[in-house]
């Protein structure tokens, strides 16, 4: 036999790991990969199992194999000892050994589904698709026949129908995907994740009303979920693509705020699908009403203040950006997006001691992220504007050098910078591209008045 040594990292707990659910003990979330290796509550002490502990912390792998052999043999509601194995060594992250174990399982116990389960989930993280389903395939076909504890088998029925749906669903086979997740509701009819991952795929079959109601039955089972016009309106937009605003999409916005117009997620879902859409008078007036509920409903306040201060920003209302973003970076003085457009909200406006303190923000967000080419963006806009044109070129030679691609405003800012030191031929080949582009750009009417005044 080929012998494996034990990596010297501390082993979780053997009989915490595998102190069993009692039957019919249903599992408090939906099973998957990650719940097969989770620590389950302890119940009563396996004694083999303590022992295997013992012998695994002292490197006797065949002395801990032994232990859970005679565990299993005691106790049928076990997996097999291989599969015990991977599981202690999954909880230390040690990908060769788990490897190890359940190729080991597979050929000592080949009628037993689990270990084809728990491989077919390490390719699958692995993005290794067609692997993941022949693994999963062949579970599930082992688990027909499978006559093992009926509660580990249920579990199992689940976690495999669940990833084949999922696999399903990337290949875009959504009746395949379809047949998965109703067989998983057989088995868990309450399984609220399952009933939305099958929404979707009604969604993607044209069946919209179908869908509809099973979102209905999943907030009703969850009043937290997202009201369920809402997340059909996501959908279409997210299939029509583009920025253009999807006419689905609207309507269906539309009667989530009907349906549930002081919902704060709804109005912030409504607040970036027209924010995504460039319809930015009606993204702001929504953002402002999201921040209304927040405040009114003791909700974290940064996320619909930081996408109002930013439409503004596309508004071209930097006073107003800089009022929404400075109250956000008061509750989140360390995100990096808050900060960034605060320092481009302050450079824009003709006041000096507010472009002073841009530069003070751009210039820890340049420190603090080096390789974010927005934050020496923003720093080389701010020195522009700060009348610095050396400083400011030395920037954006660093940004160009990096041979990324650069988002639409930092080529604008180049262009400025360019147009404002003599380069005025460059300058303009960089906007006649740049005002072709589709999508957000904040600098959009700027570039076409630059771009008019260099005389394209």
């Amino acid at each position: 036999m080929r012998r494996l040594s034990v990596v010297s990292k501390v082993l979780p707990s053997v009989a915490l790991i595998f102190a069993l659910i009692g039957p019919g003990q249903a599992p408090a979330e939906p099973l998957s990969l990650d719940t097969l290796t989770q620590k389950p509550p302890a119940q009563e002490e396996i004694p083999e199992l303590k022992d295997a502990e013992s012998k695994l912390q002292k490197g006797d792998l065949d002395g801990a194999l032994a232990d859970m052999k005679a565990a299993v043999k005691k106790r049928p509601n076990l997996p097999p000892a291989e599969v015990i194995m991977a599981r202690i060594f999954a909880q230390s992250n040690q990908g060769g050994a788990v490897r190890y174990w359940l190729e080991r399982a597979v050929v000592e116990t080949p009628d037993d589904p689990e270990a084809y389960a728990m491989l077919g989930g390490a390719a699958l993280q692995g993005q290794q698709a067609v692997e993941s389903r022949l693994l999963f395939e062949r579970a599930y076909q082992l688990l027909a026949t499978f006559n093992g504890d009926a509660k580990r088998k249920e579990d199992l029925q689940a976690m495999t129908c669940g990833q084949l749906a999922r696999l399903a669903m990337q290949r875009k086979e959504w009746d395949v995907a379809k047949g998965y997740l109703d067989e998983l509701l057989k088995l868990r009819p309450d399984d609220n994740a399952a009933l939305q991952v099958l929404a979707r795929v009604l969604f993607e079959q044209g069946k919209v009303d179908e869908a509809l109601e099973k979102l209905n039955a999943a907030k009703t089972a969850d009043r937290e979920l997202l009201t369920p016009e809402a997340i059909i309106a996501q959908w279409f937009q997210e299939s029509a693509g583009g920025a253009k605003p999807d006419p689905k999409a609207g309507e269906y916005l539309v009667a989530a705020i009907t349906r549930d117009g002081r919902d704060y997620k709804t109005r912030f879902v409504a607040a970036n699908w027209a924010f995504q859409t460039q319809q930015f008078d009606q993204a702001r007036k929504q953002a402002e009403y999201a921040i209304q509920l927040a405040k009114e409903t003791n909700l974290d306040l940064d996320p619909p203040l930081t996408l109002a201060g930013t439409v503004a920003i596309f508004q071209g209302d930097y006073a107003a950006a800089e009022d929404y973003l400075r109250s956000a970076s008061t509750l989140a003085p360390a995100k990096f997006n808050t900060t960034n457009n605060l320092a481009l909200a302050l450079c824009e406006q003709d006041n000096e001691a507010k472009k002073k303190l841009a530069y003070q923000y751009a210039q820890i967000n340049a420190r603090v992220y080096p390789k974010e080419l927005e934050a020496l963006s923003t720093l080389g806009r701010v020195l522009t504007r700060l009348g610095d044109y050396r400083a400011a070129d030395e920037v954006f030679r660093k940004v160009i050098t990096a041979g990324r691609p650069l988002s639409p405003d930092t080529v604008y800012y180049l262009a400025d910078l360019y147009a404002k030191t003599d380069r005025k031929e460059q300058a303009k080949k960089w906007l006649e591209e740049v005002v072709k582009k589709e999508g957000l750009f904040s600098q959009r009417a700027n570039a076409e008045k630059l771009l008019k005044e260099l005389g394209s």
